[in-house]
């Protein structure tokens, strides 16, 4: 196939550019081709099932950067630990991978997914942890303001999300029953004693409020002050009738 341009005022312009086909050059590299396996999700032509699970297995990813995009917005520390805390838990869910090295199911060659391992589902650890932090926040809340029941429905939410994003994984074929299951427990545990961890750092959120960096970065804990909303809300309103005078 000739890929050479027509000549045009533009293309007279970038005469000097090397212009080369772009399927001649997938078709010389096709060996060394390799699918990013954290977002790496097939499921079988015709199946809208599987198609709305394939989007469910990637609740892990949208989780990451949704809560990311509020610790950008709120500032808040326990979003931050959060954060940490989900963080390390994938990387202690890779570092089990590769103690172990349990291969995927036979599901794996029609995946491309062979040359990575299996024990433990990294998607499971990842929501058992979350939905345990998220259940325990729950009980620990006990105001009951419209904000408050907004985030008692998201915690409410994360144990079928998280049961369904491991449902996901084995129905597609990326783990076994028990891989998923291992997983699951894992996340699980961590997800208690990360907890509870925060439990014992929280004594110390206002003096962590005055250093220095947090002032800088305007990080902070409202989480005794109920619906942080209507809070900003009235500030703004203040703001501007201070302004006005």
């Amino acid at each position: 196939r000739d890929c050479r341009p027509e000549r045009s005022v533009i293309n007279l312009l970038v005469q000097a550019c090397v212009v080369r086909c772009p399927g001649d050059f997938f078709e010389n590299r096709m060996d060394s081709l390799e699918a990013f396996g954290l977002t790496h999700v097939r499921f079988q032509k015709g199946d809208s099932f599987g198609e709305f699970l394939a989007l469910v297995t990637l609740a892990p990813i949208f989780t990451h950067v949704g809560l990311f995009g509020s610790l950008l917005a709120r500032r808040e520390i326990r979003t931050m630990i959060l954060l940490v805390g989900l963080t390390l838990n994938e990387l202690f869910s890779v570092a089990l991978k590769k103690i172990i090295q349990e291969p995927r199911p036979p599901s794996c060659a029609a995946l491309e997914m062979c040359d990575s391992y299996g024990m433990p589902s990294s998607h499971a650890q990842y929501m058992g942890f979350l939905a345990v932090c998220a259940t325990l926040d729950l009980v620990r809340r006990k105001k009951a303001s419209s904000m408050e029941l907004v985030h008692s429905f998201v915690c409410a939410a994360s144990l079928p999300a998280a049961a369904l994003v491991m449902y996901s994984r084995v129905y597609l074929g990326y783990h076994n029953t028990y891989q998923v299951l291992a997983g699951g427990i894992i996340g699980s545990v961590s997800g208690v004693v990360w907890t509870l961890l925060t439990g014992l750092l929280e004594p110390v959120f206002p003096a962590l409020e005055n250093t220095r960096v947090c002032k800088i970065v305007s990080l902070k804990d409202s989480s005794h002050l109920g619906n942080t909303i209507a809070i900003d809300y009235r500030n703004a309103l203040l703001a501007r009738i201070e302004k006005l005078k």
